[in-house]
């Protein structure tokens, strides 16, 4: 069972994702045993998507990643990541 869920809403994060991401993975390896990173790409039209999911190949036993069709605003995006996840505590950030 997942202890913690840390959702990650993007947009337009091609330039933080990948380091906020990777950070996160090393912080969370150290303290935790079951994790995950849900990202939600709300809609960006930049490279945020490429890099999400190179996130989720290199990753991919804690990075989950879902993308929005168009941008939905960042409550509709972490409502997203709650149907997703499946810890048993969330917490919430920005890329």
């Amino acid at each position: 069972m997942i202890q913690l869920s840390v959702i990650i809403t993007v947009y337009y994060g091609e330039k933080t994702i990948a380091n906020l991401t990777d950070a996160l993975v090393n912080q969370l390896k150290t303290y935790l045993n079951s994790y995950e990173i849900v990202l939600i790409n709300d809609g960006s039209k930049d490279l945020s998507d490429k890099i999400c999911r190179e996130l989720a190949e290199k990753y991919p036993d804690v990075v989950a990643y879902g993308q929005l069709t168009r941008n939905f605003s960042e409550h509709n995006a972490v409502m997203a990541a709650l149907n997703i996840c499946s810890g048993d505590y969330a917490v919430i950030i920005d890329d």
